[in-house]
C-alpha cells in the first residue's frame, strides 16, 4: 500500500537544470554552494528523495512544474529502502 502526494507550480519557473544542480550538490556535499544569497540550495527536493520511495518530477518549462512523492505506508512490507527519481520534461 503506498500513499501520494503531490504539488504543483501552474508557472513552472522550477527548471530541469536547476533541479539536477541543487541534488548533485547535495548528493556530493557541496549544499549551499549554488544559492549563497537565498536559503534552501535544495536541501527540501533532497530530503523528499531520500524519505519517498519514489518521486516523480513532470516539468514543462515556464508551464507547468510537478512533484509526486510515493511512500510506502505499512514499513513491514519494505525490507530495504532504496529512493529514486524519475525526471521527465515535456
Amino acid at each position: 500500500v503506498m500513499m501520494g502526494v503531490a504539488v504543483e507550480d501552474p508557472n513552472g519557473s522550477l527548471q530541469g537544470k536547476t533541479i539536477l544542480n541543487y541534488l548533485e550538490s547535495c548528493y556530493t556535499g557541496r549544499a549551499g554552494e549554488l544559492q549563497v544569497d537565498k536559503g534552501g540550495a535544495g536541501r527540501g527536493l533532497h530530503m523528499i528523495i531520500e524519505t519517498a520511495d519514489l518521486v516523480v518530477f513532470n516539468l514543462r518549462p515556464n508551464h507547468r512544474t510537478e512533484v509526486i512523492a510515493l511512500f510506502h505506508v505499512d514499513p513491514k512490507s519494505v525490507q530495504e529502502q532504496d529512493p529514486s527519481f524519475h525526471f521527465f520534461v515535456q
